[in-house]
């Protein structure tokens, strides 16, 4: 509902702990900052890029903890290869947990998306013990513009690595 009723420069704070998946709609116009608050997360936030490989608008997600048990689920995401929603685009994910206990969890796979950036962000693996915990902290395909900055990382041993570019 927060999202519907975004006006430009407003900053949407989370009020309390939540639940379930949202889509950020990235539309010509409107830049978002969604601050968590430091709540707890426990969803995929989908970030829609509408298929515009041009565009200038902003998503900035910052201050979440995000955390689940569940498997095979990813924190951030744009992995459509459907052509309306691709071009995720001037993603800015800072100051941010990411905790897992489940099974291949990914905290941002994104795919044919540009300037994304994540920086300031905590990765906590949790047990690698039947493959349980963060798979990885990125997955990106086909994307530009990708930057890293100081990422913390917890992990008792994880093989398949911080990060996939494709």
């Amino acid at each position: 509902e927060a999202l519907d009723n975004y006006v430009n420069g407003q900053t949407i704070f989370l009020v309390g702990d939540i639940e379930g998946n949202v889509t950020v709609d990235q539309v010509e116009g409107k830049d978002y900052v969604i601050d968590g608050n430091g709540y707890n997360y426990d969803g995929t936030i989908y970030i829609d890029g509408n298929s515009r490989n041009d565009g200038t608008e902003t998503v900035v997600i910052r201050n979440f903890n995000f955390a689940t048990d569940s498997s095979d689920i990813n924190f951030i995401e744009q992995n459509s290869a459907d052509g309306a929603v691709r071009y995720a685009h001037n993603v800015t994910i800072e100051n941010c947990s990411f905790r897992a206990t489940g099974v291949n969890v990914v905290a941002v796979k994104i795919r044919q998306g540009y300037n994304i950036t994540i920086k300031n962000c905590v990765a906590d693996g949790v047990t690698r013990a039947n493959d349980s915990g963060m798979h990885s902290l990125g997955q990106f395909y086909g994307c530009t513009g990708i930057t890293i900055a100081p990422i913390r990382q917890y992990f008792a041993s994880f093989p398949a690595g911080i990060c996939a570019l494709v």
